[in-house]
């Protein structure tokens, strides 16, 4: 297994994908946060959201966002290109197993999470800071700032999860990264999309609370000061979440102990 994850962290480290995937990670909230700070108008509620304060709250749902693109991303193509380059035929016999194979596949998109989730936040407070001292607002953090950003890092990482397994299964069952990318984008944005219509009917209110997106925009919603209530528990979201990401996990082992390879 060691050398296994040795080898998955040669590639994590030496292919493009990764670091391009990293460099955007590390990027994009400060883009997003001086692209705003520029534009709000003096005395509004969005520019009063771009403080540090509530980096926490707004930065990281900006990470979420972009974080759920680079793990689906990273995701699919560490599994679909093993079988697109032909690698998986020279790999697999020099391994401890097909299970071994694919857990160190899991615990490096795990430790990728992680650390893109990371460096998300560090750029959103970056992005923050600079909105701060451009726009002269206030720079106060407010009572339990370190505490309530490293919960939201937490929830943040645990919510990309179900859709970067939803891609690597997708990834590994059509062997393609096109696949493994494209469906669970379209799985996220047909939930956004169905659910008001799923809420606005009484005999299927209960459905958006039995799929992904809902659950994830409930925990989410544990880093707002304002809390909605028409939103699953968080303990009953993590539930829900943790029930995909078994079900996307087992599929995949599932598939890949029992196919042909060749």
């Amino acid at each position: 297994m060691l050398h296994l994850l040795r080898f998955e962290l040669f590639k994590l480290t030496h292919r493009m994908m990764p670091r391009v995937l990293l460099l955007l990670t590390a990027t994009a909230p400060v883009a997003a946060y001086v692209l705003l700070g520029a534009t709000a108008k003096e005395g509004t509620s969005e520019l009063n959201d771009l403080r540090i304060v509530h980096v926490y709250d707004n930065g990281m749902f900006i990470v979420y966002q972009l974080g759920m693109i680079v793990t689906v991303t990273l995701a699919a193509s560490t599994i679909a290109t093993e079988f697109g380059w032909g690698t998986i035929r020279t790999v697999l016999p020099r391994t401890a197993g097909r299970s071994a194979f694919l857990t160190a596949k899991f615990i490096w998109l795990s430790i990728f999470v992680a650390v893109a989730v990371v460096l998300g936040f560090v750029a959103a407070l970056v992005g923050s800071a600079l909105v701060t001292e451009m726009r002269n607002l206030d720079s106060g953090l407010g009572p339990r700032f370190v505490g309530h950003s490293l919960e939201s890092v937490l929830r943040t990482a645990y919510v990309v999860v179900p859709y970067a397994a939803l891609a690597f299964v997708v990834a590994l069952w059509s062997r393609s990264s096109a696949a493994g990318i494209a469906i669970p984008i379209i799985v996220f944005y047909s939930e956004v999309l169905l659910t008001p219509l799923f809420t606005s009917t009484g005999a299927l209110d209960w459905v958006p609370h039995a799929l992904i997106y809902n659950n994830i925009t409930a925990l989410l919603n544990s880093n707002t000061i304002l809390s909605k209530e028409d939103l699953p528990g968080r303990w009953q979201a993590a539930a829900v979440l943790a029930a995909y990401m078994m079900a996307f996990v087992s599929l995949a082992y599932g598939r890949f102990l029992t196919r042909d390879v060749t």
